[in-house]
């Protein structure tokens, strides 16, 4: 089930994601690693494990090649199209639980 420390590493995640002036798949990298890679499916309430297990393996598609981590590999072959979808599922997946699990007083 969604808990506060979901909440809040979805909402850190969106914010660098919208807050910095790399390219898109570096910011991913980084919010990946940073703020997501600690969550589990079953962090999430069940209508939206699918979503953020969807986001992982977009992230992880790519095995990893040499010294490169798989998500390495991934962002090297991922296009700007799919790093703006990954960018929005991301966000969409943080604006749901805002609004479906958290409560005004946790904003």
């Amino acid at each position: 089930m969604a808990t506060h420390n979901t909440w809040e590493r979805l909402g850190n995640a969106v914010e660098y994601l919208a807050s910095t002036q790399d390219k898109l798949q570096e910011r991913l990298i980084r919010a990946f690693w940073a703020y997501l890679s600690a969550l589990q499916v079953k962090d999430f309430p069940e209508e939206l494990k699918e979503k953020f297990s969807k986001i992982r393996e977009e992230m992880l598609k790519e095995a990893p090649f040499g010294a490169e981590r798989n998500i390495e590999s991934t962002i090297k072959v991922m296009t700007d199209e799919k790093a703006e979808e990954i960018a929005k599922n991301i966000f969409n997946l943080y604006d749901k639980i805002t609004r479906n699990y958290c409560t005004p007083d946790e904003y």
